[in-house]
């Protein structure tokens, strides 16, 4: 995806970006890519494992130990991560924002981490694309 702002703003606090506002826009990405070829099950199948990837990626783990699921095979998953780099460094900006503000808050960087991982957690639970 391409944003009006980058990365390092979110970071720094100069764009409220959420969770919430990257997922409506990767999701839109998905569905301008893939949603004439799937219907809505498969649509918010391959959203979620897109999503998924791209959040393993952005907390630092590696693509070689990413878990395994349908609808998308391993080795189109190694094909696609290199497009799926801008999504990464975002998604890795606002959670990096989430931390700082923790800390900011009060929080040890231990219950920072936990606290944005929770956090989004939530927001990831409380927010099916598919239905907004």
């Amino acid at each position: 995806m391409q944003w009006e702002f980058t990365a390092e703003q979110v970071v720094k606090g100069e764009i409220d970006y959420d969770i919430k506002a990257f997922r409506r826009d990767f999701f839109n990405e998905v569905c301008s890519n893939m949603g004439s070829m799937l219907d809505d099950h498969q649509l918010q199948a391959c959203f979620d494992q897109l999503y998924d990837l791209t959040y393993w990626l952005a907390t630092g783990r590696p693509l070689e130990s990413f878990p395994q699921q349908s609808p998308i095979d391993a080795v189109s998953l190694a094909a696609v991560a290199p497009n799926l780099a801008s999504n990464v460094e975002m998604l890795g900006a606002i959670l990096q924002r989430l931390v700082m503000d923790n800390v900011a808050a009060g929080f040890p960087l231990d219950a920072a981490l936990a606290g944005a991982a929770e956090r989004h957690a939530a927001i990831v639970d409380e927010s099916p694309v598919l239905s907004q």
